[in-house]
């Protein structure tokens, strides 16, 4: 005999009495089961409206700091949290993209849920708030940044076995100890965040020189830096224009190896080569000039990471 533990007309749980063959059903026995299923639906309600509380209180002390809204008083909020929350800290910008185009909405708040629950099984001190179409967090405790990273990383390992469509990136900051520092420390995490490596995860501390360029200069300046050295490939409304600048990029990236260059493009060896040298006519050097290559992949590089330039249309 079963009985489903229904909350708005969706099964949670069922519950069961099992009988043996000499067994006597009584005819009260549904009613007794009846009970036990409305007792398990009601401790199911309890725990889900609970962890929504938990979940809310965490998320409004990080959209807080997000938006610069009583600061001064957000101390009297640590109590609440089942964790220490102490400096260093670090944040984190989480993007979620389909990896095949439909028509499916992507519901943020529902991933947000999710990765609440993986971080609370995983016992993970974090906090995560929805920001914008992404996901922002706050890592406190950053002592053991090594050990962090590998747990935050099998949680999205997990995230992508449950949905199977969607491809997560996570770009970290760089430590910091005062909420000062909060608002640099998320543009860090964002231009990691944006940096193409295809990583699950990319700390803002490995990229050096180029996320301390894309950091201290403003977008006019990068523009500018990147007018002055792609010239006349500095036209990204151009279709064959910016599939030039695309094989420039990856050929830097493949340090000009052509065959690495023509497996990545498709391409014959013939057909890189022809396009390299449309690109140095075009840039008005060579690329055997190893400063001048090394220069222009920079550019390129902190073009993506500014959000200026994207070669999404051709990410197969």
């Amino acid at each position: 005999m079963t009985a489903p533990a229904l909350i708005n007309k969706k099964n949670y749980a069922n519950c069961s009495f099992f009988y043996f063959d000499d067994e006597r059903i009584d005819e009260n026995d549904h009613l007794f089961l009846e009970r036990i299923s409305t007792v398990v639906a009601l401790c199911i309600l309890y725990e889900e409206a609970q962890f929504e509380e938990q979940q809310r209180l965490r998320s409004s002390l990080l959209e807080r700091l997000i938006h610069n809204r009583n600061i001064k008083d957000i101390e009297s909020y640590y109590k609440f949290l089942p964790f220490k929350f102490q400096p260093p800290f670090s944040t984190g910008i989480i993007s979620v993209q389909k990896k095949k185009k439909n028509n499916e909405i992507i519901d943020i708040h529902d991933q947000l849920t999710q990765l609440f629950k993986l971080a609370k099984e995983a016992e993970l001190p974090c906090i995560f708030a929805v920001l914008g179409e992404e996901i922002a967090l706050l890592n406190p405790q950053n002592n053991n940044k090594q050990s962090w990273q590998k747990k935050i990383l099998r949680i999205f390992q997990m995230m992508e076995k449950q949905n199977c469509n969607y491809k997560y990136s996570i770009g970290l900051s760089g430590t910091f100890n005062g909420f000062k520092d909060f608002e640099r420390s998320l543009n860090e995490a964002r231009i990691a965040q944006r940096f193409p490596n295809k990583k699950l995860l990319t700390d803002y501390e490995d990229l050096g020189l180029l996320g301390d360029i894309v950091k201290n200069m403003s977008i006019e300046q990068i523009h500018e830096m990147g007018k002055k050295t792609l010239k006349g490939l500095y036209d990204f409304d151009d279709p064959r224009k910016k599939e030039l600048l695309y094989t420039l990029y990856v050929y830097l990236l493949n340090s000009q190896r052509l065959k690495e260059t023509m497996d990545e493009l498709t391409l014959s060896i013939g057909g890189v080569q022809y396009r390299i040298k449309q690109v140095e006519e075009q840039l008005q050097i060579s690329l055997k000039n190893a400063s001048a290559a090394a220069y222009t992949l920079l550019v390129i590089q902190a073009l993506i990471l500014s959000n200026s330039l994207s070669f999404e249309e051709f990410a197969k």
